[in-house]
């Protein structure tokens, strides 16, 4: 059994390293095979599978030795596989090395970073699942070093160095943070204090390391500062993480972390100058403002906000101060190097060496270009010449040019040094620059809310209130739940900027002013934002109107954005001073003819009619407006105040445009005067002159039936369930104005008198009625009388309509007379001359082209013949009154008995 156990064990091992080589998982291949998971396969399956799968040949005594141990009990011929895979991992486990041996000092380590996890709710293995993407338990000595918990109090730099190699994998290399993980489970806490006591008794702990007071902050964050902006780093990127709530303050152990990462190996800092920073952006509840920091460095040689202080001084370093510097060394070893190169440079003029750079260049082995090669390959390079070089002298040269990282040599520096034509880094003889300004960036401003006049600072909200129309508890209302009226002091202060909006323009003291104005007395720590609100909202209206019904409301029309802002006015002599500036002003623009709002917007991004003195200024000058000192004070004093100059106002009198007037008020009487005027429903048919016959409102609605197709038919039907062919009056009369026939109210009355029921006083016949209409398209049961003779309807012209009174008759005949005598004299043809004005070809010309074509023609000049042709020819198109020049010229053309082709 001995002997099968190890036959067994060479097997698997075979299988296992295959697997571990090809990184593949033992089941998966199985299971292609199992197809209902049973855990079974053939033998013939499983050889194929091994075969193929894991490239190991399995001979016949190997597979007998297999079918012996994993062969299915019940289904002969079958492998558990299952069973096979499952000792696999066994023998993985069996394969692994044996547990590290854990002295009494690294015991007593881990017992203290028990009690130090526990109390502070350290999970161990959570620092390194980042690096560990297989989780396999292991990472690097350099990832462990980077994930350790820093507890500087706690552990020494050597004891972290034990744990390392104590859990050090003696075939990899790498750290088992996992078995340090376990081993730190299985010691117990008793949780009792005199313990813990005794523990740190026994085993003394270094006392905290503090920073150097003699170690200047300034030059540290100059130093930092320097590589952040030579390597381009985002440093809030190493912060960020930490800070979950997005806070700007971490822990100072997470500062630090961060602040390593930052610096790396190309600007190493020590433990002290990480402590020394960390210490300065401290904040009093022992956190650190990491966004100071970062602010600061992504500020390098620049200033913040550059567009609104464009007379700002910007410190710019000389050329070629922030390259690559070599190093200095002693005097002995510096006339060494000196003498190495002229023997480089010597050679390298004698063989006339052009392209010495391309040579260093391919073996750079950044994929950034890194501008550094390491020593050895720096080594190869210099073997290019023929010299014969010392090991110290390659040893001095390496250390004169080196990287600050100590590991890659500068080759561009070396290069130029032996080459006279190649030029890298030209550092400028002219120095004569601004200098620096001081890096240690400001800490956040101290809070003086003891200076906040909180009574003109209410008012002031109250405006920006009723002018932008706020609604104040839609922006707390959802931070409180319990609808109690009180929230936090930060909840408070992040509704006031959403209040504000766009417009936010409170301080950090404004905001703990109103803080602790509003404090509430029953819950420490908040602010009744109910109150707030309630005083908000008192200058829009008056709570609880409904119990004060003689309460007067004051109107609000006087208050506006600036109306809070009650200074003292301003003096005759500046007023005077500043409208002489303005006048003299106003002189230029009107001779230069310049646009000068443009300007001033550009500086005011959001809109708000607002620019700072200085922008002010600025804007003055780009656009030629001199003014002396005292003139601008006084333009100042008039158009400025707490937010800046209200150029909108400044213009209005500098450069006043005439503002088109307001037509909502116009648009309004008109439609008042529409709306009081206006005839609708019974009123306007009522008013409406209508035919006094029956045969004529017949006819009437003849023509439009045939003109528009209507089918009357449909509109009664509905109303006739019983199809009965009468209806109720006033469902015909309903029926006749959903139709559209436009007729008024006498019109169908005297239809429905004409069709009325016998049966009934209020009923109608409305089937005669639809058959009397339908006639003028056929006759009814035309199927009975073959015979007949239909006659099709025609409309009768509109202009035929028109009945002209005897006198008017006498002047259209005199007149139409004479007008055919003129056209047959000089066979004339008049349709041309219409139908230049006759766009549309619809046969219709206006009266006042009418009138214009026969002034030409010389034929008619007296206004009452053009009134009595106007009457007779009228027509109705589109609701306007037009004359019909077709029937007009027909009619000439008839009287004198001419061809219209003529």
């Amino acid at each position: 059994m001995a002997a099968l156990v190890h036959q067994r064990t060479s097997l698997q091992k075979k299988i296992h390293h295959a697997a571990q080589n090809k990184r593949v998982r033992f089941n998966e291949f199985f299971k292609d095979f199992d197809r209902l998971r049973t855990g079974e396969i053939t033998e013939s399956q499983f050889k194929r599978c091994i075969n193929q799968s894991f490239g190991v040949t399995v001979s016949e005594n190997d597979f007998n030795q297999i079918k012996e141990a994993y062969g299915s009990a019940k289904n002969i011929g079958m492998i558990n596989y299952r069973e096979f895979v499952n000792g696999l991992h066994e023998n993985e486990r069996s394969f692994s090395r044996k547990a590290p041996v854990v002295t009494e000092n690294v015991n007593q380590i881990l017992k203290k970073l028990k009690s130090h996890f526990h109390f502070r709710g350290i999970i161990l293995s959570d620092c390194f699942e980042d690096f560990d993407k297989t989780n396999s338990g292991l990472v690097t000595e350099s990832q462990f070093w980077r994930c350790f918990p820093s507890i500087p109090d706690v552990l020494t730099h050597a004891e972290i160095s034990d744990i390392i190699q104590t859990y050090r994998h003696r075939n990899t290399n790498l750290i088992s943070y996992s078995k340090f993980h376990q081993d730190l489970d299985k010691i117990s806490l008793s949780g009792e204090k005199s313990e813990l006591r005794q523990l740190q008794t026994l085993v003394p702990t270094p006392p905290p390391v503090s920073p150097d007071p003699q170690l200047p902050v300034q030059k540290v964050l100059d130093k930092v500062q320097l590589h952040v902006y030579k390597d381009g780093i985002r440093t809030t990127e190493f912060f960020i993480d930490h800070d979950k709530l997005r806070s700007g303050f971490i822990t100072k152990n997470q500062f630090i972390i961060g602040l390593n990462l930052i610096c790396g190996n190309r600007c190493p800092l020590t433990r002290e100058e990480g402590d020394k920073i960390a210490d300065h952006y401290i904040a009093p509840d022992g956190r650190v403002c990491y966004r100071d920091f970062c602010f600061l460095m992504e500020n390098a040689f620049n200033v913040p906000h550059l567009e609104k202080n464009p007379t700002a001084t910007v410190y710019r370093p000389h050329t070629g101060a922030l390259a690559h510097t070599v190093h200095k060394l002693d005097p002995e070893d510096e006339a060494q190097v000196e003498k190495v190169l002229d023997i480089l440079r010597d050679y390298v003029t004698r063989r006339r060496i052009t392209m010495l750079y391309p040579f260093f260049k391919d073996f750079d082995r950044g994929k950034l270009f890194s501008r550094g090669v390491t020593k050895a390959q720096f080594r190869r390079l210099l073997n290019f010449f023929d010299v014969d070089l010392t090991d110290k002298d390659c040893e001095l040269i390496c250390k004169k040019f080196e990287e600050p990282n100590g590991t890659d040599v500068n080759y561009p520096a070396f290069v130029q040094a032996i080459d006279k034509d190649y030029q890298d880094t030209h550092v400028s003889e002219d120095k004569t620059t601004h200098p620096r300004p001081p890096s240690l960036a400001p800490l956040s401003p101290k809070l003086s809310p003891h200076l906040v006049d909180i009574q003109k600072l209410i008012h002031r909200l109250q405006c920006e209130v009723k002018v932008y129309r706020v609604r104040v508890c839609e922006h707390f209302k959802d931070f409180d739940g319990l609808k109690s009226g009180s929230i936090s002091k930060s909840l408070f202060k992040r509704g006031l900027a959403s209040m504000q909006g766009n417009h936010y323009n409170l301080t950090r003291s404004e905001l703990e002013a109103l803080s602790i104005y509003y404090t509430d007395p029953k819950t420490k720590g908040n602010v009744r934002w109910s109150d707030f609100e309630r005083d908000m909202e008192r200058v829009i209206t008056e709570r609880n109107l409904e119990k004060k019904p003689d309460f007067r409301v004051r109107s609000n029309d006087h208050i506006t954005l600036n109306s809070w802002n009650t200074e003292t006015e301003i003096s005759e002599e500046v007023k005077t001073r500043g409208e002489k500036a303005i006048t003299r002003m106003r002189e230029e623009i009107a001779q230069r003819r310049i646009m000068t709002k443009p300007c001033f917007h550009d500086f005011d991004r959001h809109n708000c009619g607002y620019v700072s003195r200085n922008q002010f200024a600025q804007g003055l000058s780009y656009l030629g407006l001199e003014s002396t000192e005292a003139e601008r004070e006084a333009i100042n004093a008039m158009y400025g105040d707490a937010k800046g100059i209200n150029y909108h106002i400044f213009f209005k009198d500098l450069d006043p445009v005439e503002c088109e007037p307001r037509k909502y008020e116009r648009n309004l009487s008109e439609m008042v005067r529409y709306i009081n005027f206006r005839e609708t429903g019974t009123e306007r048919l009522l008013k409406k002159d209508g035919c006094k016959t029956v045969e004529a409102v017949i006819e009437k609605i003849k023509e439009t039936v045939m003109k528009r197709r209507i089918r009357l038919l449909e509109f009664f039907k509905d109303y006739d369930k019983l199809k009965s062919g009468r209806i109720l009056k006033s469902n015909f009369k309903r029926a006749l104005d959903l139709s559209g026939l436009n007729l008024t109210v006498d019109e169908i009355d005297l239809l429905a008198k004409r069709y009325q029921s016998d049966k009934g006083q209020d009923c109608v016949f409305y089937h005669h009625f639809n058959d009397e209409i339908e006639s003028i398209f056929t006759v009814k049961e035309l199927e009975k009388s073959p015979t007949a003779q239909v006659v099709q309807y025609k409309i009768m012209p509109a202009w035929l309509k028109n009945n002209l009174s005897k006198p008017i008759q006498e002047v259209y005949n005199s007149a139409m007379e004479h007008l055919a005598r003129f056209v047959k004299t000089r066979r004339m043809q008049l349709y041309p001359m219409f139908e230049d004005y006759d766009k549309c070809r619809n046969g219709t010309v206006t009266y006042s082209q009418f009138r214009r074509v026969l002034s030409i023609l010389s034929l008619i000049a007296d206004e009452v013949e053009f009134h009595a042709l106007e009457k007779q020819y009228k027509v109705n198109v589109g609701g306007m009154n037009v004359f019909n020049y077709l029937a007009f010229c027909d009619d000439i053309y008839e009287i004198a008995k001419l061809n219209k082709l003529d």
